[in-house]
C-alpha cells in the first residue's frame, strides 16, 4: 500500500511538470548556488554603472565640463583624458564575459530539460528506480543506525564490565573493611566481658566490706555507749559526795566559803546538830564568769567528806520542803538545794519530773536515788522502785490520794 501511494505522488508530480513546461512556466532553476547569485548581482551593479557612464546626469554634467576645461590649464591633462574612458570599457567586458556565460549556463539547463523530458517518457520505470533507490538509500540509513546501535552496545558493555570492576572492587574492600570491624568488635566483647566479671567481683567485694563496716560501725556504736556510760557513771560516783545549792546570792558567802556554807546549812535547814557533822572537803562557784546583778547568781557546789552527811542533807532538804510545802528561802531568794550529777544524768532523772509531781499532789513520799531510780513509799506496803519514767508516770496516776 505504501509503494503504489508514492508512485501515485510521484506520477502527479510529473503531471504537474509538464503542464507548467508547456505554458513555459518553471523554465529558470528554481534555486541556484550561491556562486551564481553572486554573479547575477555583480553583474547587475555593472549594468547600471555602465548606463550611468554612457548619460551621465545633469548634476554630474557641469563637473564633467569643468574637467575638459581644465584638461587645457591643468598640465597633466593628457595623464586624465587617458585615464576616464578606461572604467567603460573594462565594465563592458565583464559584461560581455557573463552573458556568454549565462549563456552556457541557460543552453545546459536546456539540454537537462530535455534529458528530464526524454527520461519522462517512461514514468513506472523511473517510479521504480526511486523507489529503489529510496529503498536503498533506508537499508543504508538502516545499517548505519545498527551499527551505530552496536557500536553504543559495545561500549556501553565496556562501560558496564569497567563499572562492575569497579563496583567489585568496593564490594571487596568494604567486605574487608566490614570483617576488620568484626574482628575489633569481639575483641571489644571480649574486654566488656572481663570488665564486667571484674565489676562483679568488685561489687562482691564492696558488700563484704559495706557487710563488715556495718558490724564495726555497730561494735563502735556500742563500744561509745559502753564508754560514755562508764564515763558517766565515773563522772557521778567522783560527784556521789557533792551537793549543789542555787540561788544564793553573790558576794554572800564572804572571803571563806567553807566556814559559811558550814553555819548556813544547818540555820537554813533548822537542824543545830548537823553542824557538828559536817565535814566539808570543798566548797565554790561554778567555775564561769561573774554575772551581772540583774543576772541570775552561780551555783555553789560543795563536796562533803563523807556520803553519809550528803544524804542527811538532802533529807533534812526534803522534810523542810513538805513541812512548809514551798521552797526553802534566805533573805527573799528561793534556795534549791540538789545533788550534784552529769548534764547526762541530770535529763534522765528530769524525765522522772511528771511522776514526781503527781506523788508530790497525792502526798505520797519518793526519793531519787542515784543514778535515776525513782524510790515510792507506800504505806501498809512494799516500797516500790522505777527504773522508766513512763512506768513511775502510770504507777503514780493508779495511786488513790
Amino acid at each position: 500500500m505504501a509503494t503504489k501511494k508514492e508512485k501515485s505522488k510521484a506520477t502527479v508530480r510529473r503531471e504537474e511538470e509538464k503542464t507548467k513546461e508547456e505554458k513555459g512556466e518553471g523554465l529558470t532553476c528554481p534555486k541556484r548556488p550561491a556562486a551564481e547569485r553572486e554573479t547575477r548581482s555583480l553583474r547587475s551593479v555593472n549594468n547600471g554603472l555602465q548606463k550611468w557612464l554612457a548619460e551621465p546626469s545633469k548634476s554630474a554634467q557641469p563637473r564633467m565640463r569643468d574637467a575638459n576645461e581644465k584638461k587645457h590649464t591643468d598640465g597633466r591633462g593628457d595623464q586624465l583624458g587617458s585615464r576616464s574612458p578606461q572604467p567603460a570599457t573594462t565594465a563592458a567586458e565583464h559584461l560581455q564575459q557573463e552573458e556568454t556565460t549565462e549563456d552556457n549556463r541557460n543552453k545546459k539547463e536546456e539540454e537537462e530539460r530535455a534529458t528530464k523530458k526524454q527520461q519522462m517518457v517512461n514514468p513506472e520505470e523511473e517510479e521504480e528506480e526511486e523507489y529503489g533507490e529510496i529503498e536503498e538509500e533506508k537499508k543504508g540509513k538502516v545499517k548505519d543506525i545498527l551499527a551505530l546501535i552496536k557500536g553504543y552496545m559495545e561500549s556501553f558493555k565496556e562501560w558496564q564490565t569497567q563499572e562492575f570492576k569497579d563496583l567489585r572492587k568496593r564490594i571487596n574492600n568494604t567486605e574487608e573493611k566490614i570483617n576488620k570491624m568484626e574482628m575489633t568488635l569481639t575483641e571489644m566483647g571480649k574486654k566488656m566481658d572481663k570488665m564486667e566479671e571484674r565489676a562483679v567481683a568488685a561489687e562482691m567485694e564492696v558488700e563484704d566490706l559495706k557487710k563488715k563496716l556495718e558490724k564495726s560501725n555497730k561494735k563502735t556504736k556500742e563500744t561509745q555507749e559502753l564508754l560514755a556510760q562508764k564515763i558517766d557513771t565515773m563522772e557521778n560516783h567522783n560527784r556521789r559526795n557533792n551537793i549543789k545549792i542555787v540561788g544564793l546570792k553573790e558576794d554572800e558567802e564572804g572571803k571563806n566559803m567553807r566556814e559559811f556554807i558550814k553555819e548556813w546549812i544547818p540555820k537554813t535547814l533548822g537542824c543545830p546538830e548537823l553542824q557538828q557533822e559536817l565535814e566539808i572537803e570543798r566548797a565554790h562557784r561554778v567555775l564561769a564568769s561573774k554575772p551581772q546583778p540583774q543576772q541570775k547568781p552561780r551555783s555553789i557546789v560543795v563536796k562533803f567528806l563523807r556520803y553519809t552527811t550528803r544524804e542527811k542533807v538532802l533529807e533534812k532538804t526534803m522534810e523542810k520542803v513538805r513541812e512548809g510545802n514551798k521552797p526553802l528561802e534566805y533573805k527573799g531568794q528561793k534556795i534549791f538545794i540538789y545533788p550534784d550529777i552529769s548534764s547526762e544524768l541530770l535529763k534522765k532523772r528530769k524525765e522522772f519530773n511528771t511522776a514526781k509531781a503527781i506523788l508530790w499532789k497525792k502526798g505520797y513520799k519518793f526519793i531519787l536515788k542515784h543514778p535515776a531510780v525513782l524510790k515510792i513509799f507506800i504505806p501498809g506496803q512494799q516500797n516500790r522502785l522505777f527504773s522508766d519514767p513512763e512506768e513511775a508516770r502510770k504507777f503514780a496516776e493508779q495511786l488513790q490520794k
